[in-house]
């Protein structure tokens, strides 16, 4: 990066937003909900029922899209504000801000009583990969203020494309059940994986020097053979673990974000500090001697 751009790129990532939980406006106001609902009604037609959520929606939305736009505003999809409950996480590059529902902040992403290697690599990922948004591909479109102007230098803009391509380039050679996907649809997710991965792993490491003293955390039963950093890639790969069909692939591959076999493999095969801990010969599937990365 280039100093003008590098130092706009830190006054991006200093004003960022985290929205927490649940949105203020439900604790701070006890009659806000019913307020805010008192002209909806539901009925017994389930689809007069969706039809008249959607308008309400909508509705909402729109008094809120009159107020201006605030960075304190929670993501919405399809026009539903993203509850409290949902177990998931956002970025939104016009708000530049980061949601994290109450749902996710929660068992098996996290606990009081878990290991500090999962809580990092569970939650702590998930929260450098939203952070890592804020430079992917649609990110770096967008300034603090959430202003989709065009912020980089010709210099530090080609490195970035070059770089990303060496992600797409990545993605677009994994194949699953005979259907290949396409790096070029899911950069964004990939780059926001990757960094996620290699933030979160740092955080531990910090974690642990200034708290731990460097020491290994105690070893979980039947995993007796593994250390700290053994056990926080693999905790980061049980988040994603899963399984698919076919049909439900070839849909996927025109999706965000990848299947979940290649959200552990990629970011994994990009990591040095993964190679070293489980002792990867160079040159092996999960220590290939190209590595790809953007941040």
């Amino acid at each position: 990066m280039g100093e003008k751009t590098r130092q706009t790129a830190l006054e991006k990532a200093e004003k960022i937003v985290a929205n927490l939980a649940y949105t203020s406006y439900m604790m701070d106001n006890v009659t806000a909900v019913n307020d805010e609902h008192r002209n909806f009604s539901a009925g017994n037609s389930f689809l007069l029922n969706y039809l008249n959520g959607r308008k309400f929606a909508a509705q909402v939305q729109g008094r809120r899209y009159a107020n201006a736009n605030q960075p304190t505003d929670w993501v919405t999809r399809n026009f539903i504000e993203t509850g409290p409950a949902v177990i998931n996480a956002f970025y939104s590059n016009t708000r530049n801000s980061i949601t994290f529902p109450a749902g996710i902040l929660q068992a098996p992403f996290m606990g009081s009583g878990y290991p500090y290697y999962w809580n990092f690599a569970a939650i702590g990922t998930v929260i450098g990969h939203e952070i890592t948004h804020l430079f992917d591909d649609q990110g770096a479109q967008a300034d603090g203020e959430g202003r989709l102007i065009n912020w980089w230098d010709p210099q530090s803009k080609k490195a970035f494309e070059e770089r990303a391509k060496t992600i797409i380039d990545q993605y677009s050679g994994y194949n699953l059940l005979g259907v290949q996907l396409k790096g070029a649809n899911s950069q964004g997710e990939n780059i926001a994986d990757n960094g996620g991965l290699k933030e979160s792993y740092g955080a531990y490491r910090m974690y642990r020097k200034q708290h731990l003293n460097d020491t290994e955390e105690p070893r979980l039963p039947g995993f007796e053979t593994l250390n700290s950093d053994q056990m926080f890639y693999l905790s980061y790969a049980q988040v994603w673990c899963g399984d698919y069909r076919k049909q439900e692939v070839e849909l996927q591959v025109n999706r965000p974000h990848s299947p979940g076999r290649f959200r552990i493999i990629g970011p994994l095969q990009n990591s040095p500090q993964f190679s070293h801990a489980y002792r990867c010969p160079q040159g092996s599937y999960m220590n290939p001697i190209k590595k790809a990365a953007v941040w």
